[in-house]
């Protein structure tokens, strides 16, 4: 990932149709919305050679886009787009990856407790950590 790619992942709501700006250049934009505390509605444009990747999808389709971020000025005032680069759907392994850290090390059995010599007697440590 170079340091100008992101991506967002979340429900499609609008997939637009291509529109043909000039016999040079077309776009397509779809809008995603987020799932978060408060939700976020997302716009993204793909451009040219690329309008063609959110054919496979459909409004209610849960997604990660990844996208670069651009920005202009025209006539003293600034734009910001969110240009698509790819799409790929969401599965629920995915979703749930963030959200839960999984544990790579096993947990050692119940029964071996580490026995600790005082001296006169050995007994099991009985503290929980």
């Amino acid at each position: 990932m170079t340091k100008n790619d992101f991506f967002l992942e979340g429900r499609i709501i609008v997939i637009d149709d291509i529109q043909e700006i000039t016999e040079r250049f077309k776009k397509r934009q779809i809008v995603i919305e987020t799932e978060e505390d408060y939700p976020q509605t997302i716009a993204f444009d793909f451009l040219q050679d690329r309008c063609s990747i959110p054919d496979d999808y459909k409004v209610d389709d849960e997604v990660r886009v990844y996208f670069n971020v651009s920005g202009r000025e025209w006539k003293g005032k600034y734009f910001v787009n969110l240009r698509g680069r790819r799409m790929e759907p969401l599965t629920f392994t995915q979703k749930k990856k963030g959200s839960m850290p999984q544990r790579d090390i096993p947990l050692p059995p119940q029964d071996s407790a580490p026995k600790q010599d005082t001296g006169s007697e050995t007994y099991e440590d009985d503290l929980p950590f």
